[in-house]
């Protein structure tokens, strides 16, 4: 299931592994959990990482390392797709 977020927040520490902070209710509408695999993309270069629950983010909103901001471009307020990691 594709969902389209309304944001990308660069956290205030870099995180050791790729991980992909959201709410619960956004996890649950692509049909996933904590520690499931997530794909964000925005173009061409994909970005894949594990869901850590986040309540204190909207339903439109996701938080990714500093280090993959940065690397891929996207900024706070980019908008990208999202999609269960396992969907064919």
């Amino acid at each position: 299931v594709d969902v389209e977020i309304a944001n990308v927040i660069d956290l205030d520490e870099d995180a050791t592994g790729r991980v992909v902070r959201m709410n619960q209710d956004l996890a649950h509408s692509i049909g996933c959990k904590t520690g499931d695999l997530v794909q964000l993309s925005q173009g061409v270069v994909p970005l894949r990482g594990w869901i850590k629950i986040d309540d204190g983010l909207s339903d439109q909103e996701v938080a990714i390392p500093q280090t993959f901001s940065r690397v891929l471009g996207w900024k706070r307020g980019s908008r990208v797709q999202l999609r269960n990691g396992l969907a064919n």
